[in-house]
């Protein structure tokens, strides 16, 4: 997959205000991250059963490396666009790989990332159940019981800050840690709202994050 984006200096304000271009960038964002988890499995993979084949290592170095690179292109655009978020937490780093206890509901209306999460999620230690989109996310939150609920901001019909809102003025969400996910769009909030966000929730991840990144904020809750 080629992608070739045209953004002329000289015209930068105009696409300050471009939604569209933005969506696309999350998008690319949401599909880059499942290539970026993918190879990271493949590569586990190769290490586990000591697989040596020299092309097949290099192979995988190289579409690491080729995603990376990708990732920070989309950077110095969103850069070009003023695209700012929100300040990731600290974390705490453990030694040890610990297993992970609770409940959790991942939200996302990108089925890929959700199920390539699920997986990590289950491989921490954790019992998952998924959700596609904010409104089926809130009926499983006013019948289920979730140690952990983790969105996506950007959905449609019902985006994450609306679900978690609706569930908190309802105290559904009175013992759960929540954590959001996004692809930088904060600059489509306003100051407000995301004065509102950072009371309602307990942790953010900035896309791409990697499964060790996942894995130490939701071992940084517990006790």
């Amino acid at each position: 997959m080629l992608i070739i984006l045209f953004i002329q200096p000289g015209n930068k304000s105009m696409y300050q205000k471009d939604t569209s271009l933005k969506e696309i960038i999350h998008q690319l964002k949401n599909q880059l991250m499942v290539m970026q988890l993918s190879a990271h499995d493949l590569k586990e993979y190769a290490e586990k059963n000591q697989i040596s084949d020299e092309f097949l290592c290099i192979s995988i170095k190289n579409q690491v490396d080729y995603i990376a690179k990708i990732f920070s292109l989309l950077k110095n655009l969103e850069n070009l666009l003023n695209i700012s978020s929100t300040v990731q937490p600290e974390t705490k780093i453990q030694d040890k790989p610990d297993k992970i206890t609770g409940k959790v509901l991942i939200v996302d209306d990108e089925e890929d990332l959700l199920k390539i999460m699920r997986r990590y999620l289950v491989k921490f230690g954790l019992d998952v159940d998924t959700a596609c989109s904010g409104k089926e996310a809130l009926k499983k939150l006013k019948t289920e019981k979730y140690h952990y609920l983790i969105t996506d901001l950007k959905m449609p019909v019902l985006d994450g800050q609306t679900l978690i809102r609706l569930t908190k003025d309802e105290g559904f969400l009175e013992d759960t840690i929540v954590i959001v996910i996004t692809g930088g769009l904060m600059n489509e909030y306003s100051q407000e709202q995301r004065e509102a966000l950072r009371r309602d929730i307990d942790g953010f991840l900035q896309k791409p994050f990697s499964n060790e990144e996942l894995y130490r904020l939701i071992r940084s809750f517990e006790p």
